[in-house]
């Protein structure tokens, strides 16, 4: 996988004496000798400038330049200043801005865009950030930044991601880095993620990652690295999502990114939750964030990378809450599409987990429905890791001997969409319905495959809990549990409830069930207690109630009984 360059110290200070330089003389040639024409084109370079380097550089001389706007500036400057302000989730100066524009030569599609984009970064059902005026949601193919946004905007639709992703595709073939704004190509990219294509998206990635338009420029190169991190985490690469997610906010910092934070930051939280690293994902989450982030797109990854982890924390009822209101917002504001966010899937998770399949049921077959209406330029390419999820979850609120074709079906989408961890989840529960139909060995295949693929994806605690048996999935955890959170192999979805041989292990506490499931895969007694956070001699405590409540003798006979598998050397280690 082709990475961005890293933020060594040579290669910054290169990029920060050039971009210093460009500073210098563009504030020499604003006191030159140059018309008002000229004198705007140079405050914009300077603006450009200073935010290719640093977002916060930028503020002050935004702050001038918002000033001069609500006076009237010409539309060149207006539609100039639009993408900035609303980096800062600055909608209503961005509105004004475009309101009080005076003509000039400014192209029409050029000011359609801007407009566009207003109305896409900020959008506002009451209609005070949305430029009155015919044809504001204009896509014609007329000038790059218009069909660049035009085509995000199109991806966010319903049932329009397949149009999406080909516009996206036209626009990364037609133009390369040197001939037009690493804007238009970056959102070109953001929409092939959001469109269904994150594979796709990645190859972009790599050719543009390369290009000194972007490489030389630390805000650009951090929202590569954002996107990158986004695309691996949709293709269940969780290191490597997370080690990318950490780039971006070392090339800007979190407060540089004004309401965008939301992304990188949903990214690393996602990644550490799924993972099991729950205090990673909590120290993500108390990183303060701007409230004007709730307003914007921007908001959305961020509420459900946020009741994920109140989800795997035990705080199920909350995590439902940032749902239903992840949902609102996407609705009201003509978003509500699974490629951005499938909320009705994340619900239907929350639904499981509190005991209620039949409300989970409902959530996900509302899902599948939209999925079956979508219009014709669809395709089941773009939809295939989102139906693939739905079958999955479906499976789970279905009887032990209705699962089977649904899981197969999940398993083949999983596979078609490249996302291995919800693959591995779709192979283990597979696995286990073929176990409890008489066929051992072929469900016993599908579940090492399983954890395989969890621990290739960098979430090996998940490749320990997907031994859980589908039956079980409903009511694994307390909710709102809140005298001892989770640790960090554990994901209350994901725990076993019955071993393979039948026998009930609801006698086991949550936290015993942790460390049998962790000894039983052949982790050390010290390894448990590093990836527990609890004293070896805390572990072994634990492990003498296990092997009393299952009636086992040693370490070898628990591996049989919660893995169905012979681990004889297993019982030397400690």
């Amino acid at each position: 996988m082709g990475g961005l360059r890293p933020a060594r110290g040579g290669p910054a200070r290169t990029v920060a004496g050039r971009a210093e330089r460009a500073n210098t003389h563009l504030r020499l040639a604003q006191h030159g000798p140059l018309d008002a024409r000229q004198r705007a084109a140079a405050r914009m370079m300077l603006l450009r400038a200073r935010w290719q380097l640093d977002p916060r550089s930028a503020a002050p001389q935004l702050d001038e330049i918002a000033l001069r706007l609500r006076h009237g500036a010409p539309a060149a400057e207006a539609t100039g200043a639009v993408p900035y302000l609303l980096w800062q989730g600055r909608a209503e100066d961005a509105a004004e801005a475009l309101r009080q524009r005076r003509p000039d030569s400014t192209p029409p599609a050029r000011i359609r865009a801007a407009e566009l984009l207003l109305a896409l970064a900020q959008p506002d059902p009451d209609g005070r950030t949305r430029p009155a005026g015919p044809g504001w949601a204009e896509t014609a193919a007329v000038h790059p930044c218009l069909e660049a946004v035009g085509a995000l905007r199109t991806a966010l639709e319903p049932g329009r991601a397949g149009k999406a992703a080909q516009a996206a595709d036209r626009l990364l073939r037609r133009y390369r880095p040197a001939s037009v704004d690493p804007g238009v190509l970056a959102t070109a990219v953001a929409t092939l993620i959001y469109a269904g294509c994150p594979g796709d998206g990645l190859g972009r990635l790599d050719e543009l990652a390369a290009d000194d338009a972007f490489a030389d420029r630390p805000t650009w190169a951090a929202i590569l690295h954002a996107l990158r991190a986004e695309a691996l985490l949709r293709t269940g690469s969780l290191t490597e999502a997370a080690r990318h997610a950490g780039a971006a906010l070392t090339h800007v910092s979190a407060p540089g990114w004004g309401v965008a934070v939301g992304v990188p930051l949903a990214t690393l939280v996602n990644a550490a939750t799924t993972a099991g690293r729950l205090d990673d994902a909590e120290t993500h989450l108390a990183q303060p964030v701007p409230e004007e982030m709730f307003r914007t797109p921007f908001g959305l990854p961020y509420l459900q990378a946020a009741a994920r982890h109140h989800l795997a924390t035990g705080r199920a009822r909350t995590a439902a809450n940032e749902l239903r209101l992840c949902g609102s917002l996407m609705t009201r504001w003509g978003m509500d599409t699974d490629g951005l966010v499938p909320w009705r899937l994340e619900l239907a998770r929350v639904q499981l987990q509190l005991g209620g399949r039949a409300a989970a049921a409902k959530l996900i077959r509302a899902q599948l429905d939209r999925l079956d209406d979508r219009r014709q330029d669809e395709t089941s390419r773009h939809s295939a890791r989102t139906r693939g999820i739905a079958m999955r979850l479906l499976a789970a609120t279905m009887p032990a001997h209705q699962r089977g074709p649904l899981l197969s079906e999940a398993a083949d989408l999983l596979e078609t969409a490249g996302d291995r961890l919800e693959l591995a989840c779709a192979l283990a529960d597979q696995g286990h319905a073929l176990r409890a139909a008489g066929d051992g060995a072929r469900g016993r295949l599908r579940i090492r495959r399983a954890a395989q693929l969890a621990e290739e994806c960098g979430a090996e605690p998940i490749g320990l809990q997907l031994l859980r048996g589908g039956s079980g999935r409903a009511a694994a955890a307390p909710v709102e549990r809140t005298a001892e959170p989770a640790a960090p192999a554990e994901h209350a979805v994901l725990v076993p409830l019955e071993s393979p041989s039948g026998r009930p292990l609801d006698e086991l506490t949550d936290a015993e069930r942790r460390v049998a499931m962790l000894a039983a895969h052949g982790y050390t007694n010290k390894q448990i207690s590093g990836r527990l956070y609890i004293t070896v001699s805390t572990v072994e405590q634990h492990l003498t109630r296990i092997y009393r409540k299952l009636k086992v003798k040693r370490r070898s006979l628990l591996a049989t009984e919660l893995l169905g598998r012979d681990e004889s050397g297993l019982d030397d280690v400690s």
